[in-house]
């Protein structure tokens, strides 16, 4: 039996670097709100990815003044995980990505205690989603 070794490798490379290129569309940064017991909230979340991961620090503006450092960075594909840790308690943020939307789940062990909602600013120079027109500048 002949196996075909190079079709095969090929097809994981592809999906590997297609895995990759997915999961640098989320760097930026995510605006939008979050809604607790305490209300809904403006939510800002910013993403950057280092050689050895994933960064990044999140905005409640009506929580705390000072921005927090998010902890437990996931990114897939379409998934995004992190924690923030606040008042000695680490809340997770558990989400579905889809283009330039998150939605997604806070969590306190493994209760769900609000829900996040926010949108991917484009950045200076970045070039528009395939199919999309550019914005025009004003």
């Amino acid at each position: 039996m002949r196996t075909y070794r190079i079709p095969i490798l090929a097809v994981t490379l592809a999906i590997l670097v297609a895995n990759r290129a997915g999961a640098q569309s989320k760097r930026g940064t995510w605006t939008g709100s979050s809604v607790t017991q305490q209300g809904a909230q403006p939510f800002t979340v910013v993403l950057d990815s280092v050689a050895s991961g994933w960064r990044g620090a999140a905005v409640a503006p009506m929580t705390t003044s000072d921005s927090m450092r998010l902890v437990d960075v996931s990114v897939r594909a379409d998934t995004l995980e992190f924690g923030i840790p606040l008042n000695g308690a680490t809340y997770y943020v558990v989400g579905r990505v889809t283009g330039d939307t998150f939605n997604g789940q806070i969590w306190m062990g493994n209760t769900s205690v609000g829900s996040v909602q926010l949108t991917r600013k484009a950045t200076p120079g970045e070039k528009p989603a395939a199919g999309k027109p550019p914005t025009p500048a004003t």
